[in-house]
């Protein structure tokens, strides 16, 4: 007698942990922040029960969904204030009415938020410099001896 097997897959949805009404009201107010004291004197229960609350790992979950959430939300209402805000920079920037330092300001505000940065100076001390100079003539010349073994590149002549 021939025996089948059945196979079954079975997908659960992760269930959404059952919190007391205060439990609930305790994760938005993690959530934006509070302490433990402060939810406990809003909730009236004791500090620790709220931190007991803390510690467990569906309420910690809950409490990231919310941020994962908000951050998402507010992720999406900066990208749409980007043009306009970029506008306003320009408009700024383009009329002969606005003062020098506002200009200024928003000049550095828009290179500042583009990852722009001047170039870092370089040392006020003239021996500092030249043992620099010095080093980096050092490293070609070890380089360039190093190039005469087989098989190591070469590197172009300097211009």
């Amino acid at each position: 007698m021939a025996t089948k097997t059945l196979q079954v897959d079975v997908v659960c949805k992760p269930k959404r942990p059952r919190f007391n009404p205060k439990m609930k009201a305790a994760v938005d107010l993690v959530a934006q922040g509070l302490t433990s004291a402060e939810i406990g004197r809003r909730l009236e229960v004791v500090p620790q029960t709220v931190r007991y609350w803390r510690a467990r790992p569906d309420f910690q979950a809950e409490v990231n969904a919310i941020l994962v959430e908000a951050n998402q939300y507010h992720g999406e209402r900066l990208r749409q204030l980007a043009d306009k805000a970029l506008d306003t920079l320009q408009d700024l920037l383009a009329n002969a009415d606005t003062p020098p330092g506002v200009k200024g300001h928003a000049a550095c505000k828009v290179l500042e938020l583009a990852g722009i940065k001047p170039p870092a100076p370089g040392s006020t001390d003239p021996m500092l410099i030249l043992a620099r100079l010095q080093s980096d003539r050092l490293l070609l010349e070890l380089f360039n001896r190093m190039a005469e073994l087989p098989g190591f590149p070469r590197l172009p002549p300097a211009t």
